[in-house]
């Protein structure tokens, strides 16, 4: 196995062309930042309404705004105090944790600050 096998995946039975749409389901891009970036870049400066340059300057827009959300989702995390692996954590538009936040905050409060749970294992 190629030690790039993730920049490869199989073509759906039937499947004789592959766009834009099809290529982001089959990577499983659900980031819309990303999904508009990978859009625009693989036909920049191709689609008749804008040209290379003004389909860059869009993608470096969006890439900027896509940092702004991950500082404001740090920011957040940050003034909760809480550990920096929930950097990584998305916050859900009410301000709660999701599901797999709250569970990983329960591990982490089983081992407490001394790692007690785990003496003895």
């Amino acid at each position: 196995m190629s030690k790039h096998s993730h920049y490869f995946r199989p073509v759906p039975n039937g499947v004789k062309k592959i766009d834009v749409y099809r290529f982001l389901e089959m990577f499983g891009v659900t980031c819309p930042v990303a999904q508009h970036v990978i859009k625009k870049a693989v036909a920049a400066g191709q689609r008749g309404h804008k040209d290379l340059k003004r389909d860059w300057n869009d993608i470096i827009d969006s890439g900027k705004r896509k940092l702004e959300m991950l500082a404001e989702v740090e920011s957040q995390v940050d003034a909760a105090g809480l550990p920096a692996n929930y950097k990584n954590v998305r916050i859900e538009n009410d301000g709660s944790w999701p599901e797999e936040a709250e569970e990983r905050m329960d591990v982490i409060g089983q081992n407490g600050n001394s790692g007690a749970h785990y003496e003895g294992a």
